[in-house]
């Protein structure tokens, strides 16, 4: 038997921003698992947009990787640019590469392979899986897909990379006592009292077509302030802070967090609320990762299933319409599947929580 404990790095090959990063943490902590002792490296390439997070800022001090590799996209008409990148790669020494890419088409995966065995890679997990799967083609809008978190646990371990434990529990980022009494910190610095009820609120995203109206935010944290006189804190980037600005004037009492907090921060305060409500975004699934019950808002435009906060007692709205698939990152029907969910159905979600009455119907 192989003594696992010694021997070259272990890269991890993942690309996206906060979400994608993630829904990937269950497969990252396999690999842990896996290669016990031995030097994990993520490798990843240079973000296209400055609003997508570092990997980096996600995952350091999380236990779950030694070292971080980011290297620009390498281009085939860049001769002197994609030698860099194999040079780079190289350097760290990876003879295992495990390959945690969404789904790719055949020549990008065939490309990819190429990559890594030419940076000196002799051992790679994944790629057979992301040979075989479908590429972004949806067939049937309506019907429901596996999550991606179960989509790449599954991958590696047709390789043999299985993880040990519930994979809910693996979405956790590992915060120390320290960060956790952090963000309870924070929040008892500025709840009216104690005992109030902490709702984490997200209501931006960098795609537009993934934005409910802030308007029927607004009337949402009117009605449930009513009701319960919640604390609520929002959180996202600092693009977003605006939008959270005008959602907030509706509340009785609570903070815009959005640009002011670190990913780990924001985690360390989500572990001590009671609910989340917002789009589909990064910060959902930062949510989810702290097992904190989400009411979801999606739109039709890829599968229901996929991107769904994992987990249980998740309250997920989505309706049907006629483009659904579409796909579109700026809709051109005023974003009509989100707007199709009412004011009240998000209220009576985020009451069922709060009375204890939610049953998981993601």
């Amino acid at each position: 038997m192989i003594d696992k404990s010694e021997g070259p790095p272990v890269g991890i090959f993942r690309m996206g921003s906060l979400g994608d990063t993630l829904v990937a943490l269950p497969a990252i902590r396999a690999v842990r698992q896996h290669f016990p002792g031995r030097r994990i490296v993520y490798v990843t390439q240079a973000p296209a947009s400055q609003s997508f997070l570092p990997a980096r800022d996600i995952l350091e001090g999380s236990g779950l990787c030694d070292s971080f590799l980011v290297y620009p996209a390498p281009s085939l008409s860049d001769v002197n640019g994609l030698f860099d990148a194999l040079r780079k790669v190289r350097a760290e020494g990876i003879r295992e590469i495990v390959y945690l890419t969404p789904a790719r088409r055949k020549h990008q995966v065939a490309r990819d392979w190429l990559f890594f065995f030419l940076a000196g890679a002799r051992r790679f997990y994944g790629f057979r899986a992301a040979w075989n799967a479908e590429a972004y083609t949806v067939k049937s809008p309506d019907s429901p897909i596996r999550s991606e978190v179960d989509r790449i646990l599954d991958d590696v371990a047709k390789d043999g990379i299985s993880l040990q434990g519930d994979p809910t529990l693996g979405l956790e980022l590992g915060l120390s006592n320290e960060e956790v009494g952090q963000g309870e910190a924070f929040l008892r610095a500025r709840r009216r009292r104690d005992g109030q009820p902490v709702i984490a609120m997200g209501v931006g995203s960098k795609m537009p077509a993934k934005l409910w109206p802030a308007e029927r935010y607004a009337q949402v944290v009117e009605s449930l302030t009513k009701q319960y006189d919640p604390f609520f804190v929002f959180l996202g980037s600092q693009a977003e802070r605006e939008v959270c600005d005008q959602v907030l004037a509706s509340a009785g009492s609570g903070t815009n967090a959005a640009g002011d907090l670190s990913v780990r921060e924001s985690c360390a305060v989500l572990r001590h609320c009671d609910l989340y409500v917002g789009n589909d975004t990064g910060t959902m699934h930062l949510a989810a990762s702290e097992q904190v019950p989400c009411i979801a808002l999606f739109t039709a435009r890829t599968n229901p299933g996929r991107w769904y906060p994992y987990g249980k007692n998740h309250i997920v709205l989505r309706k049907t319409v006629p483009c659904a698939g579409c796909m579109l990152e700026v809709c051109d029907k005023d974003n009509l599947c989100l707007k199709l969910i009412e004011t009240a159905e998000v209220t009576a979600a985020a009451s069922a929580v709060l009375q204890g009455s939610c049953t998981n119907r993601a």
